[in-house]
């Protein structure tokens, strides 16, 4: 679904000169259903404290896109942004659960690899035949003007971006999925949050190296609020510790942790 957030950061920035804060957390509020969604979906139970935290995250996010309001102004074409954001998130929890479905209702028996390498390619073909076209709707262009992309393949520096680009992708997707079916959907579901750490940096390492593009420096208060969301980022990522620890009290989680005693098992 990458191309389907990359059509909410066209429709919110297509008029272009951004920091890429703003569109960053609009797109990051799928990051707040995907959580209630795991706990829903996947019957992931959240403790006190990542239901604490959730709260916190969706209201400074919130209130940092108020800031952005006030201080900056966002386009008319952010609050469609929010509302792909919401589109985004529903099309992300239909397309694990779809592919889980067909995976677990199969005959054959997949290994944990086989299973990450075929979702990661369903996906891949799910954003070629839709993504791009999709992309370029958004942007105020035609459905089948996002097939054009493809006809710029005779230029080998434009074919090596978009390998290079589908390799990362790619990779990121394949590492999402391993990290879901090995830690479960509260750890994933913590590492795109911190995207919100990591937008900004990548902002100054692009003016570093002088992009092309205009790209401002993120805002100072940008991190008044992206530090206590990195926190409520830890705590949702402790849920399966916090759960445990609530079941047979902090000392022994904590002691088990260590590998002080053997955990015990509370299923």
């Amino acid at each position: 679904m990458v191309f389907f957030q990359l059509s909410v950061l066209l429709t919110i920035n297509h008029q272009g000169g951004t920091d890429g804060t703003a569109p960053g957390l609009l797109l990051n509020l799928n990051v707040i259903l995907a959580t209630i969604g795991s706990a829903i979906f996947f019957r992931a139970r959240q403790s006190k404290y990542t239901w604490t935290a959730l709260a916190i995250s969706t209201c400074l996010i919130l209130g940092m896109s108020i800031h952005f309001a006030i201080e900056e102004g966002i386009a008319w074409s952010s609050i469609g942004g929010m509302c792909l954001a919401l589109v985004t998130a529903d099309f992300y929890a239909m397309e694990a659960l779809g592919m889980s479905h067909l995976m677990s209702s199969s005959k054959i028996k997949f290994t944990n690899h086989e299973t990450v390498s075929i979702k990661t390619s369903s996906s891949a073909i799910l954003m070629l035949l839709l993504g791009t076209p999709i992309a370029a709707v958004f942007s105020h262009q035609s459905f089948l003007d996002g097939y054009k992309i493809f006809a710029n393949f005779q230029y080998y520096d434009y074919a090596l971006i978009v390998l290079a680009g589908g390799i990362i992708m790619g990779s990121s997707r394949m590492l999402y999925y391993a990290c879901l079916a090995m830690s479960g959907p509260t750890y994933t579901t913590s590492t795109l949050l911190l995207m919100f750490f990591w937008t900004p940096i990548f902002q100054y390492i692009f003016i570093a190296v002088n992009v092309p593009n205009k790209i401002s420096e993120p805002k100072w208060y940008y991190w008044v609020y992206v530090i206590p969301i990195v926190f409520c980022t830890f705590i949702i990522s402790s849920n399966e510790f916090l759960v445990h620890a609530s079941k047979v009290r902090w000392k022994r989680a904590f002691h088990e942790l260590f590998g002080k005693i053997p955990k015990q098992n509370t299923k």
